[in-house]
């Protein structure tokens, strides 16, 4: 996706400096999350969160480090945030990526700080319904295939794994969500060797 919002865009740049300021040792969603947080966007007042909720959340999770870390480099999960956030997006029709598809990315990686945080804040997919209409209910999947005609149906089923892991993160049934998330990994690989 190429056009993200500038709220989305500065939150990610931020990220890297709020693992700096926690002392810790990589970038990770938490960071995305705690760079959300400022300066206290309309979309987490409307969830009923604030700066404060967050980092105190965050800190529950990913506690402060002692003493400044020697480098900070990206965790992966940040690229798979972002991924499922760019796959929301476009899922729900949307042009543009902003902090509310960033919010579901993370509540995708339901073993993540980030998810972990936003579940104790009491955010889940239930709870982003109001920032989205109806057009965060389920509806069938628009997935580009090159796939042969008779494999077709694969991309339907992974798309419905990757809804069946945000509504279990949702409902914060974290052992459902990371059954999920692995066994939609898996099909994707197969997915991948099958593209013609």
């Amino acid at each position: 996706m190429e056009r993200m919002s500038i709220a989305a865009r500065e939150a990610l740049s931020r990220a890297r400096d709020e693992a700096v300021r926690w002392n810790h040792d990589h970038t990770g969603p938490e960071h995305v999350l705690l760079a959300l947080a400022w300066p206290n966007p309309p979309i987490l007042a409307a969830l009923g969160l604030t700066c404060d909720s967050i980092c105190a959340a965050v800190e529950a999770v990913a506690p402060r480090l002692p003493g400044p870390p020697i480098e900070v480099p990206q965790h992966p999960r940040v690229k798979a945030t972002i991924d499922r956030a760019i796959a929301e997006a476009r899922r729900l029709g949307d042009e543009e990526l902003g902090l509310e598809h960033l919010l579901l990315g993370m509540l995708a990686e339901t073993d993540s700080p980030a998810a972990k945080a936003l579940i104790k804040l009491g955010i889940n997919a239930g709870r982003l319904q109001p920032l989205f209409g109806s057009r965060l209910a389920p509806r069938p999947p628009v997935i580009p295939t090159t796939l042969p005609a008779e494999f077709a149906p694969l991309d339907e089923v992974i798309a419905e794994i990757g809804e069946a892991t945000i509504t279990a993160a949702g409902s914060q049934d974290h052992e459902r969500a990371a059954w999920l998330r692995d066994l939609e990994a898996k099909l994707r690989i197969v997915r991948k060797r099958l593209v013609v």
